[in-house]
């Protein structure tokens, strides 16, 4: 008897910290918090723009932002009540990894095209969540200052590409993770009805 009880404790254990780690990789899109609430703000999720220094803009006028994630970014996240993002009106506010928007299909990296139309004068912050498994996130601020619309002219806007970082080891460990998790804990269950069911003989 005592044998019985320490097998189903050791199994439920186990189980306990594969399911735990599965819950980390699971998102809650439909919350409205800056993410650093619920996750980690780290430098290990890479997130950048083509917007360099402060974004001339024209209200009314639209211009596009282009956002780059990487390091296991899976999802990305615009919220109106996040900084100004109010002041404006975006054509995508989230996007996961894999999405149609998503222009870049490897696993783990995020490329989007946003449409940002100003709604108002003045200088504003937009601000741009990314998040990952593990409860890691990170933040980028973007800085416009909008002009009143004098003419029908679409503004240049001043801006730079950044350089796609290179493959990095935690990508690839969030990948896997995201793989063996479920596998690993389907394999467990099925050893421990098998081990249950010898106890129990």
């Amino acid at each position: 008897m005592n044998s019985k009880i320490v097998s189903i404790t050791a199994i439920s254990f186990i189980l306990i910290i594969i399911v735990s780690g599965a819950f980390l990789a699971i998102g809650f899109p439909d919350q409205t918090s800056e993410c650093d609430v619920c996750h980690t703000n780290t430098s290990v999720l890479i997130l950048t723009s083509n917007a360099t220094g402060t974004v001339e803009a024209v209200n009314g006028v639209p211009f596009v932002i282009s956002i780059n994630g990487s390091n296991g970014v899976e999802a990305l996240k615009i919220v109106s009540d996040w900084a100004d993002n109010s002041k404006f009106s975006f054509s995508l506010m989230q996007i996961s990894d894999g999405d149609p928007d998503d222009s870049d299909a490897d696993t783990g990296e995020i490329s989007v095209d946003i449409s940002v139309t100003p709604l108002e004068t003045g200088s504003f912050t937009i601000r741009i969540w990314v998040a990952a498994p593990g409860q890691l996130s990170a933040s980028l601020d973007v800085s416009v200052d909008v002009s009143e619309n004098t003419s029908s002219t679409t503004p240049t806007t001043s801006t730079t590409t950044s350089a796609t970082p290179t493959q990095d080891p935690v990508e690839t460990w969030t990948s896997l993770m995201l793989t063996i998790n479920p596998i690993v804990a389907v394999v467990l269950i099925v050893l421990g009805f098998v081990l249950f069911k010898r106890v129990e003989r």
